[in-house]
């Protein structure tokens, strides 16, 4: 059963849906309403034609060579299972680094909007499993993150010129940790992560910021036919960046 917070996420990503129809599969919000979802796991679901695994250290937070591919060839399974909608790992470039804390598998730890994940594959790869699951019949629901980038390294040791865009610390709220969920100020202006790999707070009430996540979204939509968004830590970032957004 999903939680009342995955719900949540997901009733987000079907105003998000609606934002480019005409540019995408065009599903709208009633639609999506009927679809049945699976969630992938990018890099802990599949490596392409059955390959063997790598050694992968589950419990340390490693990547695991899941990709791309390796969902394209599992799409009969998944449809299968009667499932007609695949909700999707986020797509872009991640924190590099072998970190205490892990490495960026899950790929919330992003660093670059405009750069493919390349452990994932490449654009050609991307590009032929939506076209695969479109001819399906099925939808793509893309994984966003729109409140925080991350970086390997304490709080007042971050190079903000690696963050793309958002390449200089104008764009973030200054360090505090997230640590009172009733305080809304607290969850949606102090920073998620930990000392190791703290995910630096976006100002995302901020209008250029908004501007520059507008951009990046519909160009994302476009390039890859995107026909909705789930929006993670949404509970995290401002209101007021939704309905521009």
């Amino acid at each position: 059963m999903r939680s009342l917070w995955s719900i949540a996420n997901i009733a987000l990503s079907l105003i998000a849906s609606s934002l480019y129809p005409s540019i995408a599969y065009a599903a709208n919000v009633d639609e999506w309403r009927t679809r049945s979802i699976y969630q992938v796991v990018t890099d802990r679901f599949a490596h392409a034609n059955d390959s063997p695994p790598p050694d992968c250290h589950v419990t340390l937070g490693f990547y695991c060579g899941g990709t791309w591919r390796g969902i394209q060839d599992k799409l009969d399974y998944i449809q299968g299972m009667g499932f007609d909608a695949i909700w999707m790992s986020p797509i872009v470039a991640q924190l590099p680094q072998q970190t205490g804390d892990g490495e960026s598998y899950t790929a919330y730890w992003q660093q670059n909007l405009y750069e493919l994940n390349s452990d994932f594959g490449t654009k050609d790869d991307l590009l032929e499993l939506v076209s695969d699951i479109h001819a399906r019949g099925m939808l793509v629901m893309l994984d966003i993150v729109v409140n925080h980038m991350a970086y390997c390294g304490a709080p007042d040791t971050i190079d903000y010129s690696i963050l793309q865009p958002f390449n200089d610390e104008k764009y973030y709220h200054s360090y505090c940790p997230v640590d009172d969920v009733t305080d809304s100020t607290n969850t949606e202006q102090c920073w998620l992560g930990s000392l190791t790999v703290p995910l630096v707070d976006l100002r995302t009430e901020d209008e250029v910021v908004q501007e520059m996540f507008a951009s990046w979204i519909k160009d994302t939509v476009q390039r890859f036919s995107i026909d909705g968004l789930r929006i993670d830590t949404a509970i995290n970032v401002q209101p007021d960046f939704f309905p521009g957004f």
